[in-house]
């Protein structure tokens, strides 16, 4: 059965830690965590793990590969979901374009109120 692991991306917040349904994620330090594969099961119960499920930070807990191959793969379709699901760059091509015109704008008016004050 396949257990996870926590990286280095891990910010310390101790959400994955309460929400453990086997209590396999313990302290190390203080905001350092690990996972006992012993224990961990994949939250088989429930339809994903609860680690990553509370986790704040994308890739915190990632599934535990021995194989390289099985890692190569599960980087892939990550990747690949992401990229096929990534917002609309024109949405902040716009977004910015209208906030960079507001802000010309504000200038524009301040600089014309203290000329004629």
């Amino acid at each position: 059965m396949m257990s996870y692991a926590i990286t280095e991306r891990c910010i310390g917040c101790g959400r994955c830690e309460t929400e453990c349904p086997t209590g396999a994620i313990e302290t190390i330090a203080p905001k350092l965590y690990h996972i006992d594969t012993q224990r961990c099961h994949n939250c088989s119960s429930y339809s994903n793990a609860q680690c990553v499920a509370v986790c704040p930070v994308e890739e915190a807990c990632t599934p535990l590969l021995h194989d390289y191959w099985d890692f190569w793969f599960a980087r892939y379709r990550r990747l690949k979901h992401r990229l096929k699901h990534r917002s609309s760059a024109a949405y902040w091509d716009r977004w910015f374009g209208l906030f960079g015109k507001t802000v010309t704008r504000i200038a524009r008016e301040r600089t014309t109120e203290s000329i004629t004050s």
